[in-house]
């Protein structure tokens, strides 16, 4: 309807295609208050009544990018049925997605470390992240949580490195990372479902320790 005023969810996603925009061409140190009202055409106190600080714009950026990102990977995991198929879908997906969103979801990936709302977000997308893939782990490849958590975090982490070297050597090849990166997480995997699978042989082995005796009274 014409004339209709923008509710509050729509001026809040306005105010962070502003954000992003203006990270896209001038980086996160270029985010403040007062130049995203201004580019924005509204008053500090209007932007304020939806965003506490620079840091809580900041965080709905970056979360409105890791939305975008899911949609992508759990649309091709849908269609995954082998481990080495959802790996393969997570990475590219997280690659394809740097690719689309461009410096946005680069530098909220890779940058912000003094930034201390987007690291809380970040920390906590981290150890939602590292559930879900180990989990999966547990699930898919038999392996004991005390194995799949920190094999959940370390791999997570070879994604994010991967992403963060393909970022920062703009020459490297995007397929030679992804290839690279996907070994790793591979090869990691095989041996590790390899070792559990030789324990569990082991203890189905090992034969049964005879029940003490039971004293007479």
């Amino acid at each position: 309807m014409a004339g209709t005023r923008p509710d509050r969810t729509e001026r809040r996603e306005f105010f962070v295609d502003v954000v992003g925009l203006l990270v896209a061409e001038e980086g996160l140190a270029s985010v403040t208050m007062e130049r995203i009202a201004v580019l924005a055409d509204i008053s500090k106190p209007v932007l304020y009544s939806h965003f506490r600080d620079r840091g809580a714009l900041l965080t709905a950026l970056l979360e409105r990018c890791w939305r975008e990102l899911d949609s992508v990977v759990k649309a091709r995991l849908r269609l995954a049925r082998t481990v080495d198929e959802c790996l393969e879908a997570v990475v590219t997906g997280y690659f394809d997605e740097l690719d689309r969103q461009g410096p946005v979801l680069q530098l909220m990936i890779t940058g912000g470390r003094h930034e201390p709302a987007v690291e809380i977000a970040r920390r906590r997308r981290h150890q939602v992240a590292e559930r879900e893939w180990s989990a999966f782990y547990q699930q898919r490849l038999g392996l004991p949580a005390a194995v799949a958590d920190p094999a959940a975090a370390i791999l997570r982490t070879a994604l994010q490195g991967a992403a963060a070297y393909w970022i920062d050597y703009p020459g490297s090849a995007r397929d030679d990372v992804i290839s690279t990166c996907l070994l790793i997480m591979r090869a990691g995997l095989d041996r590790l479902s390899r070792q559990q699978a030789k324990e569990t042989r082991a203890r189905q082995a090992a034969p049964a320790r005879p029940r003490p005796a039971q004293a007479r009274s």
